[in-house]
């Protein structure tokens, strides 16, 4: 009677820490996401940095508690990554310093915890859940549904939320929308695949308000991608059938190039046909925004070598272009605009996430960052998750045109695809282990009978 009534008073206790446990992985999700809606800052900190210091501060108390498990792979090429960047001259920008050190310390701790996949898991639903959420919270803003003090929605005639500018929004909806896509792709349940494709389709729609270039060229090359990953894994399947897939998906691409070449010229009368359209928005002002851009690029390029490829250290390290200085500013701009200060020292920024890390830790930085991309790629091919290899190509092309690498959303989805192939792993059925303990028993009674005989 006594271990009875001892056992009915224990049983509520592992369910208020399941629900703890899930409330404070919802914190670092939230947090991730309120952290790309800078409007809604109180100077430098806002509701998102808040949250993500929060599950932090509970993370290394768990850890200082005496965890003594297993440390995966991914925390090492974490490490390891950080590591080369932190070779670096830290003279410089103590904004940059102090996000590094949060992003090296959040990666360790969410790695280095107990459960990392099944954590990992759930993080990715309530970023995909919330997410979707908070944007359409931020569309309803901009159609008038609700008013916000001190926060502008439109950046002119593009949407921008609660965020900065357009494209930090169109960041933040893509990388959501590719997340859902992924649950949709994997998830088992009818219920959450259709809840996960509601997320994607939402996220998607919403983003493309921003008017982005980067945002349309990048989600259609990203969807492509995924689509010829599905027909690569259909096509060997099929292939060890017996059915020629291979002849006849290069018969159907031959058509569809054939087909592209008839209808060229009327698909290229439609538009401006200019180079421009790929690195600027149309409008007005799409020559002096490419300009703008080529610019930062080639003196990226020109500082980075000045360096001697080594880097400069963090923080930013480029002339602010004369089209940007306040002399050259419109009137009736937006509100919560963020404006570069003229000051002794550069202190702009390259707008493409690879020259920024050559100009802030040269060769090894960037180096270092391909192939932890191509490290995370090969690890999500492996695990069959098509859809995080189409998110990390999205999040590589993107960055091409804006710097991407300092939002912790960013490092989520790397981390996603760094420990799938572990996950999947995890989840092997319990059938093959199941059929590998009857083979080590087969073996060890073999192994009895020849000791016996020859005894």
């Amino acid at each position: 009677m006594e271990r009875a009534a001892q056992a009915s008073s224990a049983a509520p206790w592992p369910a208020v820490f399941k629900h703890l446990e899930l409330l404070w992985t919802s914190c670092l999700a939230i947090g991730m996401v309120l952290s790309l809606t800078p409007q809604l800052r109180l100077g430098a900190v806002g509701p998102g940095e808040l949250l993500i210091l929060l599950w932090l501060l509970l993370g290394l108390m768990i850890l200082l508690v005496g965890y003594r498990g297993e440390v995966p792979r991914a925390l090492w090429d974490f490490v390891r990554f950080f590591a080369s960047a932190s070779l670096d001259d830290w003279s410089l920008a103590f904004h940059d310093i102090v996000a590094y050190l949060l992003l090296f310390v959040l990666t360790i701790v969410l790695f280095a915890l107990p459960g990392a996949s099944r954590r990992l898991h759930l993080i990715q639903w309530f970023t995909a859940l919330f997410g979707t959420l908070l944007l359409a919270l931020q569309a309803a803003n901009a159609l008038g549904a609700f008013t916000l003090n001190g926060i502008d929605p439109w950046y002119w005639d593009r949407l921008r939320g609660w965020s900065d500018n357009p494209n930090q929004f169109a960041l933040m909806a893509m990388i959501i929308g590719f997340l859902a896509l992924e649950l949709a792709e994997h998830d088992v349940g009818k219920g959450a695949k259709l809840l996960a494709l509601a997320c994607a389709f939402i996220s998607f729609g919403i983003g493309w308000f921003a008017r982005s270039n980067a945002y349309t060229i990048v989600v259609l090359a990203a969807f492509g991608l995924f689509g010829l990953l599905k027909a690569a894994r259909a096509t060997r399947r099929a292939e060890r059938e017996g059915f020629p897939a291979i002849a006849l998906g290069i018969a159907a691409l031959a058509a569809l190039v054939f087909v592209s070449c008839l209808f060229a010229p009327a698909i290229g009368s439609g538009g401006d046909g200019s180079p421009l359209s790929l690195v600027a928005r149309k409008g007005e002002n799409q020559e002096s925004e490419a300009k703008v851009r080529l610019y930062l690029w080639r003196q990226a390029i020109e500082r980075g070598l000045d360096s001697w490829m080594i880097g400069y250290g963090p923080g930013p390290h480029l002339e602010i272009p004369a089209s940007l200085t306040p002399g050259h500013r419109t009137a009736n701009e937006p509100s919560n605009l963020s404006h570069p200060k003229e000051g002794v020292a550069p202190n702009y920024e390259a707008h493409n996430t690879f020259l920024e890390l050559f100009v802030q830790g040269g060769v090894l930085a960037v180096g270092s960052f391909v192939w932890f991309g191509a490290l995370a790629v090969r690890r999500a091919w492996k695990a069959g998750k098509d859809g995080l290899v189409a998110l990390l190509f999205a999040v590589a092309a993107f960055g091409s045109f804006h710097v991407v690498f300092r939002h912790p959303i960013v490092w989520l989805a790397i981390g996603l695809a760094l420990q799938a192939q572990q996950g999947f792993r995890q989840r092997v059925p319990t059938t093959s282990s199941g059929d590998r303990r009857v083979g080590r028993r087969w073996i060890n009674q073999t192994t009895r009978a020849r000791l016996q005989n020859t005894a």
